[in-house]
């Protein structure tokens, strides 16, 4: 069974919908999964799910140049998360790695390793 973060969104507050939000549960208990078996390195990066604090704060952010409450409105207007997206990032907000500035250079890597080869 899947857990949610005790500080991520609640999963059955708007706007997320439960549908929507079982969905994304479902793909990350089988991406957990699969990471577990696979590349437990890369699991081990995953950050705990996004709280309601970290979408208003992104939200803000999108809508930067709307209107403060109470103003009237300008030329923009507020363009609201997509469910699915905080579905997502409410489970797990991204990872947490550390940057590698050699990777950005390709210091140190040739055509065949960056391949895979």
């Amino acid at each position: 069974m899947f857990l949610v973060n005790q500080n991520a969104a609640s999963p059955t507050s708007d706007p997320i919908t439960w549908p929507i939000y079982s969905r994304s549960a479902l793909t990350w208990s089988r991406l957990n999964k699969w990471c577990a078996s696979n590349s437990p390195e890369i699991q081990a990066t995953l950050q705990s799910g996004a709280c309601a604090a970290t979408f208003t704060e992104l939200q803000a952010v999108i809508n930067v140049g709307a209107p403060e409450e109470g103003e009237e409105s300008t030329h923009v207007s507020e363009i609201p998360l997509p469910p699915d997206l905080r579905a997502l990032y409410s489970i797990h907000n991204g990872q947490n790695i550390d940057y590698d500035e050699s990777i950005d250079n390709n210091e140190g890597h040739t055509e065949e390793n960056m391949a895979g080869i």
